[in-house]
């Protein structure tokens, strides 16, 4: 028997017949798996191919291989940003979410949620990049991290690391990016939500008052200026007016939109004879 006389034929799962390409050498062969949109195509997953080899007098052999096929990219949503809440503004057309900081070093965390619906994630990468008022400008370097194949898992990542090389005050808008990798080679990019990092305390001052003697009766106006120089939205300014012995007002009082000006007003109520002051 010549060896040229022989066939290779494949089935894949028992029900898909693949094509089986044995070229001009008899000894080697090749066959396709159709995909994504072919015709045919064969879902993502685990595929078992069964090869039956018949030579020319009709005897037949038989092996098997088995596979993961993945074509599709890896997904990822942003769970949460952590105490996150929209501010009603936007950069570049998109809104701004907020998060805070205290001074006792909590870190600022995004959280989210990867799956891959075959393979599994072998990799992540991600950065953070921050508003410089025209564009984006990355900060620190690309960090990487392995992931063992999973098919679903969660993102969390606090900003210390990646941003510490960059200089000066971290305040301002941000956004994180995140690229998933899944073991068939597979990768997409997803970009976070925009938030705002406001680790500075407003700006106050008070304005001296325009005499030191009020009468009763009268009108005693307080001013002066509050501001967020990291564009945030200030709530109000709290004023409190106190005599000798005990508060006498307390007003929220609130800065209006484009200005950063406050005013209170207060009507003195002050004792003629004898006052708080003198008893």
């Amino acid at each position: 028997m010549c060896i040229r006389d022989r066939s290779v034929t494949a089935r894949a799962n028992g029900s898909t017949n693949l094509a089986v390409d044995t070229g001009h050498t008899p000894t080697a062969w090749k066959f396709k798996v159709p995909a994504g949109a072919e015709t045919g195509a064969i879902s993502d997953g685990q595929v078992d191919v069964v090869f039956t080899v018949t030579d020319g007098r009709g005897k037949t052999n038989t092996s098997s291989v088995s596979f993961t096929l993945d074509t599709q990219a890896p997904t990822l949503s942003y769970s949460n940003i952590e105490g996150s809440a929209f501010t009603g503004s936007t950069v570049d057309g998109t809104d701004i979410l907020a998060i805070t900081t205290n001074f006792t070093g909590q870190t600022n965390k995004v959280l989210g949620i990867f799956n891959d619906n075959a393979s599994g994630v072998s990799e992540l990468s991600y950065v953070f990049q921050r508003w410089n008022g025209t564009s984006f400008e990355q900060a620190g370097l690309v960090i990487t991290d392995p992931v063992s194949n999973l098919t679903s898992g969660s993102v969390n990542k606090t900003m210390d690391t990646n941003v510490a090389a960059l200089p000066g005050n971290k305040d301002g808008v941000w956004r994180i990016i995140i690229s998933a990798e899944d073991a068939a080679g597979n990768s997409k990019t997803f970009y976070s939500p925009l938030f705002r990092l406001d680790q500075t305390k407003p700006t106050l001052t008070v304005q001296d008052f325009t005499k030191t003697t009020y009468s009763p009766s009268e009108v005693v106006t307080v001013t002066g200026t509050a501001l967020d120089t990291n564009g945030g939205t200030l709530s109000g300014v709290n004023v409190k007016i106190y005599n000798a012995s005990s508060e006498l007002v307390s007003n929220t009082d609130p800065v209006p939109n484009g200005s950063n000006v406050w005013t209170t007003n207060y009507t003195c109520l002050f004792y003629t004879s004898p006052s708080p002051r003198d008893s």
